[in-house]
């Protein structure tokens, strides 16, 4: 089997997890979506999928050539980081602060030695899966900026605590969270841990995804070991998360649930002549995040007639060090309509799929499933 493409851990897991997801033929593609997860060290997955034989993809209504810069349509993946299987990492103990004689500074309200004096009960709650870079950290940056704490939510201890302090450093109320989506064991014990600090839980946003596929990207081609993989993360890790943390969100006045999916999703997008990824095959990734949408509808249906509210998301094509920097939106940008979802009001949508209405190929802000 060629891969192409990476199961790394949440945006660049370093150096240190080696090449092996590289292995076989890694053809250009232009396809993926900032932040998909296919994370490695930068520049190393810049070219995903092999380019596929179809015709030309019409420019999509004053759409900046796209398709030109790739040499063909580029194909709208989006997502956030993504959180590879390994063994949960602890937030880092405490550390002593220079000058002072045993005065002991915490990094994280989750290492205070006793559960019941660490609860915080501050106006909201808000957890990002893959929240350590990109559109992830965009997300934690707005909600922090609204006021509310946010944990960052990363399966690296040390990527994660780094996330956490830069939005310390600009003031924000912010705290790292180990948290594989793939490990049911770091997912119970995520959960426990918010609810002996927080005691509850008012915004999820599962930003955290993959996108594989094998050979030249044919659905014919596509192994039942890649689809199960992507699926794993894409799907049933939303699903794991969002099931260990719903207690915690039926504690909250008004939960929101927000999943990062993606156009490449929607049958009726990939499939309009409108649409710069026509004649893209969608595979694991485009199929596993139609699934996500009728997840979401799921999930929305549960909780009609309650003030829980779940939506999904497109970011749209976003620049990032994964893609060369080629797509057409920035990560602040791209981040802002997981932000508004997450901020709904008591009047606001439910069961909807939703972009920030400035993506050219799409009309208006609801994305036909």
């Amino acid at each position: 089997m060629e891969e192409v493409g990476a199961l790394v851990a949440v945006e660049h897991e370093g150096a240190a997890q080696g090449p092996e997801h590289l292995a076989g033929r890694v053809r250009p593609a232009g396809l993926l979506e900032p932040d998909v997860v296919l994370h490695g060290d930068p520049g190393q997955l810049r070219d995903l999928l092999a380019p596929q034989p179809r015709s030309p993809a019409p420019r999509a209504l004053g759409q900046p050539d796209v398709a030109g810069a790739y040499g063909r349509a580029p194909h709208p993946q989006e997502v956030g980081e993504l959180l590879s299987v390994h063994a949960l990492q602890h937030p880092p103990v405490g550390r002593r602060q220079p000058g002072t004689a045993g005065t002991t500074i915490r990094r994280s309200l989750f290492d205070a030695a006793d559960p019941a004096q660490a609860r915080v009960m501050t106006d909201k709650i808000a957890l990002i899966t893959g929240s350590n870079k990109g559109i992830g950290l965009e997300v934690a940056r707005g909600l922090g900026r609204k006021g509310m704490t946010v944990l960052v939510g990363a399966r690296s201890a040390e990527r994660g605590e780094a996330a956490a302090e830069t939005l310390r450093g600009e003031g924000l109320q912010t705290e790292f969270l180990g948290l594989d989506v793939t490990d049911p064991d770091s997912i119970a014990e995520a959960a426990a841990r918010v609810e002996e600090r927080y005691g509850r839980l008012d915004v999820l946003v599962n930003n955290a995804g993959i996108a594989k596929g094998d050979g030249d990207g044919n659905t014919s081609e596509l192994t039942l070991a890649t689809a199960k993989e992507v699926f794993e993360v894409n799907v049933f890790g939303v699903m794991a998360v969002t099931n260990a943390f719903l207690p915690l969100l039926r504690k909250s006045e008004a939960a929101r649930i927000v999943n990062v999916s993606s156009e490449v999703g929607s049958m009726a997008t990939i499939t309009s002549s409108n649409s710069p990824i026509l004649g893209h095959q969608p595979g694991a990734y485009g199929t596993s995040k139609a699934a996500l949408n009728m997840l979401t509808v799921s999930y929305s249906l549960e909780f009609r007639g309650t003030t829980t509210k779940v939506n999904a998301v497109t970011p749209g094509f976003t620049a990032t060090d994964l893609n060369g920097h080629r797509g057409v939106r920035e990560a602040s940008d791209a981040a802002q309509v997981a932000i508004d979802m997450a901020l709904i009001g008591e009047d606001g949508p439910s069961g909807e799929f939703r972009s920030d209405g400035r993506i050219e190929y799409l009309e208006g802000e609801t994305v036909p499933w």
